[in-house]
């Protein structure tokens, strides 16, 4: 193959796995339809928060790689089969509530965001105290958690829509 045909190829190949993820993610997000989403761009894919305690997904596609962003988090995969995997077990974590955002604010302002892991005993692991013995004692520090959990309304939602 010509260096020419083999740089098309590629090319080729590149798009299509853009559209390989977006039309994943598509696909499995329209089985539910009480998972909102938006796509501001043909490259990104929006999950909308889930009320006030909830916070935005966002994936952005390019041609070599996927970030995906919870609220101000974000992380970066290849696009390739083992990480587009690794993608969307975090991405689906982050619908059914086993991740949440925990932010610290200091005097009304971010101080601090991390992303917490359920535990298998469905427990989060929160050390709230101990990151807390660094403010100063005049600091103003707010801790605020952020969670989706889209599936805990499903319920919900059947339950509406059967009763109309």
């Amino acid at each position: 193959m010509s260096t020419k045909h083999k740089a098309v190829f590629e090319s080729k190949i590149k798009r299509q796995s853009k559209l390989d993820i977006l039309q994943m993610a598509r696909i499995n997000l329209d089985k539910y339809p009480f998972v909102k989403y938006e796509m501001p761009k043909d490259n990104i894919l929006k999950v909308l928060k889930l009320g006030e305690k909830g916070f935005e997904i966002e994936m952005l596609i390019q041609p070599k790689e996927t970030i995906i962003y919870f609220d101000n988090i974000h992380w970066h995969f290849k696009n390739t089969a083992k990480d587009i995997k690794e993608l969307f077990i975090l991405f689906t974590f982050g619908i059914m509530g086993l991740i949440r955002l925990k932010k610290i604010f200091k005097n009304g302002e971010e101080f601090d965001c991390d992303a917490e892991y359920i535990r298998s005993d469905n427990t989060f692991p929160s050390d709230e105290i101990s990151e807390l013995k660094k403010f100063k004692k005049a600091d103003k520090v707010t801790v605020v958690y952020l969670e989706n959990d889209y599936f805990y309304y499903k319920d919900l939602y059947e339950k509406q829509t059967k009763d109309v």
